[in-house]
């Protein structure tokens, strides 16, 4: 008889665990939905030259190699971050620019399992990303998006950190740290919440960093603060070396205000590093402060670099991860069930740059009544915009410029019989209820 067992880090799932899950997925798909985004499924196999391409050294240790001629050849996915910049690089000819897709399938990492504290080696992940189109609007709406998810689940105490990766050089100059590499004392930063100021400092000693480097770097690591006044303190500082990073954070704290995230859910901390070093701008994460032990339920960033490895010119992305798992968790704790929801879709088009924060408060007002909206990713003509929201299905456009705004009111063009009405807020809100 042969032994039935299962390999450690791997796990079934049973009905009781299945059935919720199911339903989390279906009402995260939904929010996906309500935002634009289209689904993709990429191969669990990818060559090992693609999956190390912008993995790194942790990479080259926690792939699942197969044995599969010398062993060198090919592995199971680390993540779906590399997958769809593969996908990309292979299929861009014929894709919606900006492309906004979400992937929920499983991957594998050959690490140390700890089953009791939710650390698998096969697991699930919930990814949503926008490839093509530059900062901090789509950083912005992903911010909205989680914000939206977690409110919409029924959590109501949850914090988003953000940062930018760009800073972190610049915190080494200023505190004249040359060596250790800016990747390897990101992921000693990034422990900050988890360890302690007292065991991060013992493990940058272990870096070699000397008591005075690790003193400056502490000076702008316990900046705290409004974003506007974090913002100010390190350009005090750190002067014209973060020129540029700061204007783009703080268009990207308006916009995110624009969408209408609570002003106490997001919180700008220069700790956060992510570790990973793909990543190039924007990043962030999501908390729950009632369960600090689960860890982050969404965590992700900008990394305009990775796509571009895979082609000749360079690509702008930025996406998230969404915690299924530690979700769920969440949830138990917490007692919350879910309710089913039905979604539809159209389009909001963005071509007037003096009448973009009208957009974006529009545009989450909507989708905080339960109507589902996918915004255009950047600034453009306005009959680009009609030519992605016909390439892309829609019927309805919203458009709402200059002289909408003046009026305070939307336009709403049908795309298949060409007409054309305008709408106040309220109106638009009764009318895109009955598409749903």
């Amino acid at each position: 008889m042969i032994k039935p067992r299962l390999f450690r880090g791997f796990r079934d799932y049973p009905p009781e665990e299945m059935l919720p899950r199911e339903k989390l997925i279906e009402h995260i798909k939904h929010i996906f939905h309500r935002y634009g985004f289209v689904p993709l499924e990429t191969p669990a196999i990818e060559y090992v030259d693609v999956l190390l391409g912008k993995y790194g050294s942790e990479g080259e240790k926690l792939i699942y190699r197969l044995a599969y001629k010398d062993g060198n050849t090919l592995a199971l996915r680390y993540d779906l971050t590399v997958p769809l910049a593969r996908f990309y690089a292979m299929n861009y000819t014929y894709l919606p620019l900006p492309f906004r897709r979400y992937q929920i399938e499983k991957v594998w990492r050959a690490e140390h399992a700890q089953m009791t504290r939710g650390r698998f080696r096969e697991f699930y992940q919930c990814d949503v990303d926008i490839v093509g189109a530059p900062p901090p609007l789509p950083d912005a709406e992903l911010i909205s998006l989680i914000n939206d998810a977690l409110s919409d689940i029924g959590f109501h105490r949850f914090i988003i950190k953000t940062s930018h990766r760009k800073f972190l050089p610049e915190f080494l100059r200023y505190a004249g740290i040359e060596r250790p590499s800016e990747l390897e004392v990101a992921r000693v930063v990034d422990k900050l919440d988890r360890l302690g100021k007292e065991d991060v400092v013992i493990e940058l000693e272990k870096l070699g960093l000397s008591a005075r480097q690790i003193d400056k770097l502490f000076d702008i690591l316990d900046i705290s603060g409004e974003p506007d006044e974090v913002i100010d303190r390190l350009s005090s500082l750190l002067g014209e070396r973060i020129s540029g990073i700061d204007s783009e954070m703080k268009r990207f704290f308006d916009m995110v205000s624009s969408f209408g995230v609570p002003k106490e859910k997001l919180v700008f901390d220069l700790s956060l590093m992510r570790g990973l070093d793909y990543y190039t701008g924007i990043v962030f994460e999501a908390y729950l402060p009632d369960f600090p032990d689960i860890g982050s339920l969404a965590g992700g960033g900008r990394y305009d670099n990775l796509v571009g490895l895979f082609m000749n010119r360079s690509v702008p992305a930025t996406g998230t991860t969404i915690g299924v798992d530690r979700i769920l968790t969440a949830m138990r704790r917490s007692e919350i069930v879910l309710k089913d929801k039905d979604v539809a879709k159209v389009f909001f088009a963005l071509f007037d740059k003096g009448s973009v924060d009208y957009v974006l408060s529009i545009v989450s007002h909507l989708r905080r009544e339960g109507i589902p909206v996918e915004l255009a990713g950047k600034l453009c003509s306005l009959k680009e915009n009609i030519q992605t929201a016909a390439k892309k299905n829609y019927r309805y456009l919203l458009i709402a410029g200059g002289d909408e705004k003046s009026k305070a009111v939307v336009a709403v063009r049908d795309l298949k019989t060409r007409e054309q009405k305008e709408f106040t807020v309220s109106e638009l809100v009764k009318w895109g209820k009955g598409l749903c």
